[in-house]
C-alpha cells in the first residue's frame, strides 16, 4: 500500500529551500510535470521545468498551498 506523502505548507516549504532541499506540490504533479520542483538558485527562488530553471513567481494558491512536499 502506497504512504500518503508527508505535506506541509507554504512558511515549511520556504524553510526547506533556505536548508539547501529542493522542494514540489502535489499540484505540480497531478498535472503531469513529475520532474518540476523548486529550489534557491542565485539567491532566487527557482522552479526547475521543462529541463530549465525559471523564476517563481508566487502566487496566491501557492500562498495557501498546503501540498508542499520535500525532495
Amino acid at each position: 500500500v502506497p504512504r500518503k506523502p508527508v505535506t506541509m505548507d507554504f512558511p515549511d516549504a520556504m524553510r526547506e529551500i533556505i536548508a539547501g532541499k529542493r522542494i514540489a506540490k502535489l499540484e505540480w504533479r497531478e498535472k503531469g510535470e513529475p520532474e518540476c520542483h523548486a529550489l534557491l538558485n542565485e539567491d532566487r527562488l527557482r522552479i526547475f521545468r521543462n529541463g530549465s530553471l525559471k523564476d517563481w513567481i508566487i502566487s496566491a494558491g501557492d500562498l495557501a498551498g498546503e501540498d508542499f512536499v520535500s525532495l
